[in-house]
């Protein structure tokens, strides 16, 4: 598998989100949560500014989703990143 051009392929990290009370809230109750945090596992050619390894923030509702041997990712365009940790 190769990433190209401006093409991110990231894991996703499962994080444990609460709102103002404290309560955790479900995989089935964040749609209103619209950025997902990755880590970075392949990046395109013309990626500069990113590495395999970095942990980001994404814009979960344009990502597109790939299963590869069992693992789960998500294919990004660079202008999806939101935030580089």
């Amino acid at each position: 598998m190769r990433a190209f051009g401006r093409t991110l392929v990231i894991s996703e990290i499962k994080e444990e989100v609460k709102n103002k009370l404290g309560l955790i809230i479900t995989e089935a109750n964040d749609r209103d949560i619209r950025y997902k945090l990755g880590e970075v596992f392949m990046a395109g050619e013309d990626v500069e500014e990113i590495k395999a390894g970095d942990r980001l923030y994404y814009d979960k509702v344009n990502a597109s989703e790939l299963r590869l041997n069992g693992n789960k990712y998500q294919i990004i365009n660079l202008s999806d990143v939101r935030v580089v940790l």
